[in-house]
């Protein structure tokens, strides 16, 4: 946050940052309210009068709510419903890309970490994807870390706490935060080590694969071989007698929410060319037709005209989360 927009366009040091990765924005108390008791286990049973009090007070009507699973929550809050909405979707999308910008990076290295991630959980006996393969390479090992570690706390500190059940919350909100800070912090220096240390191995390495690439070629290709005749008959039998029957049901009940967030762009696309072609024939004015078709261009990055093409898609969780009781994929 700034002191002020002058300081903002001034380019000065912000007050405050937040944190957006793996943040869910909410929209009413209620919500909230519902999100934040499901990260307490109250182990205390707590009275009826003490659950029914709020756990933030806001000044105002029309609030934003920032929760993250292990940062400190934040609130905005707002003169009307549509300043309210507005804002709630610029940082819906600003999430939106904070989540996944560095999954998309296609170098070998991001590639490499995603796949280090996806063995090190296998060996765990956890298949599938995971709501927390977000962000940075280095928030991504700490929410590893932190899922770990949470059950533990939980066990050891929240039985031990005293006081009002919304003084209890808040203290655990509090602790929950500094230990992924503390975890966060020694996770960055450690992993900025080992990158300059694997720098420096790079070159030796180089020299050694070159060396014997011929003799590694030849045994992953013998290893290769080896696998699928064990695994190819038993595989193609499993695929055959349970995937291939489901895969015209699933595909089905997939495409649903693609196909309807498809469709919302190619209605919103079809709402901003009539709306131009409309205010030209009016105006006949080409600097504005021409300042109307850059904004067209940036529509994607539009986030409040894109949001019900994003709510469209956001269905398709709703639909994984159907399929785990469907056809038994229970790692989704």
């Amino acid at each position: 946050s700034f002191e002020n927009r002058e300081a903002y366009q001034k380019g000065t040091n912000p007050k405050s940052k937040v944190l957006l990765t793996g943040g869910k924005v909410l929209m009413s108390e209620e919500e909230y309210n519902a999100l934040s008791d499901k990260q307490f286990p109250d182990p205390i049973a707590s009275s009826e009068k003490e659950t029914s009090q709020p756990f933030i007070v806001v000044p105002g009507e029309f609030p934003v709510y920032l929760w993250h699973p292990y940062m400190r929550h934040n609130f905005f809050c707002f003169q009307d419903v549509e300043s309210q909405k507005r804002f709630g979707t610029l940082l819906d999308d600003c999430i939106r890309h904070q989540n996944h910008d560095f999954l998309e990076q296609t170098t070998i290295e991001a590639q490499a970490f995603a796949e280090a991630i996806q063995f090190f959980r296998q060996e765990k006996g956890q298949y599938g994807s995971w709501e927390m393969m977000i962000g940075n390479q280095t928030q991504i090992l700490s929410n590893l870390v932190m899922e770990e570690l949470l059950p533990s706390l939980q066990t050891d500190i929240l039985p031990k706490m005293k006081g009002k059940r919304n003084d209890r919350k808040r203290a655990w909100f509090g602790i929950v935060e500094e230990t992924y800070n503390l975890v966060l912090g020694q996770i960055a220096e450690t992993f900025q080590n080992l990158q300059e240390e694997c720098k420096g191995l790079v070159t030796q390495l180089e020299g050694t694969i070159r060396a014997d690439m011929d003799q590694i070629v030849t045994s992953k290709d013998f290893l290769a071989k080896k696998i699928k005749a064990t695994v190819l008959e038993p595989a193609e039998k499993c695929c055959m007698e349970h995937i291939q029957p489901f895969l015209a049901s699933i595909l089905e009940e997939l495409m649903g929410p693609v196909s309807s967030g498809f469709g919302e762009v190619g209605q919103v696309f079809e709402k901003e060319i009539n709306a131009i072609s409309q205010s030209f024939q009016t105006e006949s004015d080409s600097a504005k037709l021409k300042e109307r078709l850059g904004q067209l261009a940036n529509l994607p990055s539009n986030s409040v005209k894109m949001e019900p093409c994003y709510l469209k898609v956001n269905l398709l969780r709703e639909q994984l989360q159907d399929l785990k009781n469907r056809f038994k994929f229970y790692y989704i």
